[in-house]
């Protein structure tokens, strides 16, 4: 499984790397960099969750639920409890959230109930839409498993995929409140291939030694396109676009061997990136800069620094966890 595919690790450490340079001015500098750069970065972490998220099912749904609800929801949770406390705390004894109002809680409460995967909230909190991700993520999770559940049959499968990409673009198209976000429809098709590749055992058709010459050329024939016509054909190019850089990663890093300091960083993916906003916040704080505008010569020490925290922090926080659960487990 995981610890058996080094590349994964590789992929997991240089992608949450890029989380810190895709918020901040590094790349919104280049007006159209972030958007690539984000797109690949998710892409990445999408397919290699289909995938795993294939290969833990096969041990039984049960134990599918419960180790998921120990990894994704209850660290979700306790992050969206530590914002709210720190919105509450800056709110009452200063000024600069002085807008907290009755509507910003049940926000609070739309975003702990998962509903940031859709397109839709009451008052969107910056903090919290930034983490969009775990939504999205567990509502990918079930839709596949759910369907691998109900047929087996990998036609029928990618049938009612594209059919729900489609339909949800329909209804972004028409900004109704029902239809998921704008990034669900992104990376839906890119976590399905994940699930897919590790479904049909295709990851070794994918470390070729032709694979990523491939893959650079359909990526800049598509890349050089114009964008298309109409939400459906947009996303679906982005998509694509993704997943074949992705693809091409997965290639050029097989067969290189992790280093347990790459493996630490990449089991600790999550941490840090559910930490990485409150760490900007404070270190944004410390050194009075916003890493959104700030002039490249001003940005790059604070940067390091705001790197090596939300790592460490990441990594001692999912310790903690790592710690907890093992607890519980000899507990029983």
């Amino acid at each position: 499984m995981f610890k058996d595919i080094d590349e994964f690790y590789w992929i997991k450490m240089l992608s949450i790397f890029l989380l810190f340079f895709v918020h901040s001015s590094l790349l919104v500098t280049y007006i159209s960099a972030p958007k690539y750069v984000e797109y690949f970065m998710l892409s990445n972490f999408f397919f290699i969750s289909g995938f795993l998220s294939f290969l833990s099912q096969k041990r039984g749904l049960k134990r599918f639920v419960k180790n998921r609800f120990v990894r994704l929801f209850l660290p979700f949770w306790f992050f969206i409890a530590v914002y709210g406390f720190v919105d509450w705390f800056i709110s009452y004894f200063t000024s600069e959230f002085s807008y907290v109002t009755v509507v910003r809680v049940v926000d609070y409460i739309y975003h702990a109930a998962l509903l940031g995967m859709f397109e839709q909230s009451l008052m969107p909190i910056y903090e919290l839409n930034i983490l969009w991700f775990v939504p999205v993520l567990i509502g990918f999770m079930f839709l596949l498993i759910g369907l691998e559940k109900m047929t087996r049959r990998l036609s029928i499968q990618i049938a009612a995929i594209l059919t729900l990409f489609l339909f949800n673009a329909f209804l972004l198209g028409s900004n109704s409140p029902v239809a998921f976000s704008e990034n669900f429809s992104l990376f839906l098709i890119n976590f399905s291939a994940g699930f897919w590749i590790a479904k049909t055992n295709k990851l070794k058709k994918i470390q070729n030694r032709w694979t990523v010459p491939i893959a650079c050329i359909l990526f800049f024939l598509l890349f050089l396109t114009p964008e298309w016509i109409g939400l459906e054909l947009y996303l679906l190019r982005h998509s694509i676009l993704a997943l074949l850089a992705t693809f091409g990663l997965v290639s050029l890093l097989s067969g290189i061997k992790s280093k347990s300091w790459v493996r630490l960083i990449a089991c600790s993916t999550l941490m840090i990136y559910l930490s990485e906003p409150l760490v900007r916040y404070v270190v944004g704080k410390i050194f009075e800069i916003d890493f959104y505008s700030a002039p490249l010569n001003q940005v790059v020490f604070p940067m390091i620094v705001r790197i090596l925290t939300t790592v460490l922090v990441g990594i001692a926080i999912q310790i903690v966890f790592t710690k907890i659960s093992k607890l519980r487990v000899r507990a029983k």
